[in-house]
C-alpha cells in the first residue's frame, strides 16, 4: 500500500517529458522577399506530436485507476472489521419477578438423598438364658449344697465329669470327704459374671470344727442342666470345737 502511494505521488510531481526534435541550422540562401517568411515559419518551436502524448496520458491515466482500485481493496475490509470490532449494545433482560423465582427453586425434601427413612421398630426380643438368669445360677449352688451329706449320688450328678475326678477324687474320694461332714450352710450366693457364681460355706466335722470358705464356682452347660465344672477357694477360716447346733 505505501509503494502505491509513492508511486502516485512521483506521477503526480514529474514533469511531463515533451519530446522535442531540433533541426540543424541550414545555410542561409539570400533569396531576396521570401526569406523572412522562412525566418518567422522556424522561429516558432515544432509541437509535440499527439500520438506519444496521447500514450503518455493513456499509460497515466491506467496507473491512476489501478492505483484507486488497490486503494478500494485495502479500506474496504478495514472498515469491514472496524463494523465487526463494535461492541454491541447490551440486551437488558426483565427481573424475574418473585412468582418465577420462588417456582425455580428445587424443593428441599426433608430426607437426605440416598437416605432410607427410619421405620418404628419393634424392641429386640430378650431370650432368657438356658435354665433362667441370675437366680438359676445361685439356684445351682444352693441346691448342690442343700443335697449334702445326705443324698450323694444324686449331688455327684451336679459335678461334670471333670470335676469328679478333680478336685472330687473320684467316687471314693468323694464319699470319704462327706462322711466326715455332719451338716454344711451356704450364705451370700452371687452371680458375678456369666456362669461364674461366689458363694460361702461353712463346713460342721463330725468332730466340732467349723470351716468357713469363701468359693468361686464356674458353670456349664451339660446337656441342658447347669452342672458344676470348676471351683476355687476365695479365703478360709477354721474355727475348733464349735458345738453342734
Amino acid at each position: 500500500m505505501a509503494e502505491v502511494r509513492d508511486m502516485l505521488e512521483a506521477l503526480r510531481s514529474a514533469p511531463v517529458m515533451v519530446a522535442t526534435t531540433t533541426r540543424e541550422p541550414q545555410p542561409e540562401v539570400q533569396v531576396g522577399e521570401p526569406d523572412a517568411v522562412t525566418e518567422r515559419v522556424e522561429s516558432q518551436p515544432r509541437q509535440p506530436r499527439p500520438a506519444r502524448r496521447r500514450v503518455a496520458l493513456l499509460l497515466a491515466g491506467g496507473l491512476v485507476i489501478l492505483a484507486g482500485g488497490v486503494l478500494a481493496g485495502q479500506l474496504t475490509p478495514d472498515r469491514k472489521d472496524a463494523t465487526d470490532a463494535a461492541p454491541q449494545p447490551p440486551t437488558t433482560s426483565s427481573m424475574p419477578s418473585s412468582n418465577s423465582a420462588v417456582s425455580a427453586t428445587p424443593l428441599i425434601s426433608a430426607t437426605p438423598s440416598g437416605t432410607v427413612p427410619p421405620t418404628a421398630s419393634r424392641p429386640p426380643t430378650v431370650h432368657p438364658p438356658p435354665n433362667g438368669g441370675p437366680s438359676a445360677l445361685s439356684a445351682v449352688i444352693t441346691e448342690y449344697y442343700a443335697l449334702m451329706p445326705g443324698n450323694l449320688a444324686e449331688g455327684c450328678n451336679r459335678l461334670t465329669p471333670r470335676y469328679q475326678r478333680n478336685p472330687a477324687g473320684g467316687r471314693g474320694g468323694y464319699q470319704a470327704f462327706w462322711d466326715r461332714i455332719r451338716g454344711v450352710h451356704t450364705s451370700g450366693v452371687t452371680p458375678v459374671a456369666a456362669n461364674v457364681v461366689e458363694a460361702t460355706v461353712e463346713y460342721n466335722f463330725k468332730n466340732g470344727k467349723l470351716v468357713r470358705e469363701r468359693h468361686r464356682y464356674v458353670l456349664v452347660d451339660d446337656g441342658g442342666r447347669r452342672k458344676i465344672d470348676q471351683s476355687t477357694v476365695l479365703s478360709s477360716q477354721t474355727f475348733d470345737h464349735v458345738n453342734a447346733g
